[in-house]
């Protein structure tokens, strides 16, 4: 019987610990690409799209920043403020991205079915 309990935030946090460097490294890069995608070309769904780039940066950055502060070998980077910001920038950004995602599909949805 498990005793925490488990929600979005602790399941994508022992995702991104599992994750290897590398692979958080393009989960960030296609976040950017698919972020820059939708403002540059503005596809039909270029907000959705913007939201979920928004995501996949937001977790990257944040899995990355994590791996710095628990690494063994960078005890002195442990307390340093810069990328303990950073990591709750991530998180903030990863919740503001994840909510625009959900209205703008709602939007998208309601939009196509109103008219």
């Amino acid at each position: 019987m498990q005793t925490a309990q488990e929600n979005l935030g602790t399941v994508l946090a022992q995702l991104a610990r599992r994750m290897p460097d590398g692979r958080l490294a393009v989960v960030l890069a296609v976040g950017v690409v698919a972020a820059l995608a939708a403002i540059v070309f503005e596809p039909p769904a270029w907000f959705q799209l913007l939201a979920a780039g928004v995501c996949l940066f937001a977790f990257g950055s944040w899995g990355i920043s994590d791996r710095v502060l628990h690494e063994e070998a960078a005890g002195a980077l442990r307390r340093h403020p810069l990328v303990r910001a950073m990591r709750i920038g991530a998180v903030v950004l990863g919740v503001c991205g994840g909510i625009a995602l959900v209205l703008g599909v709602f939007a998208l949805m309601v939009g196509n079915w109103i008219s």
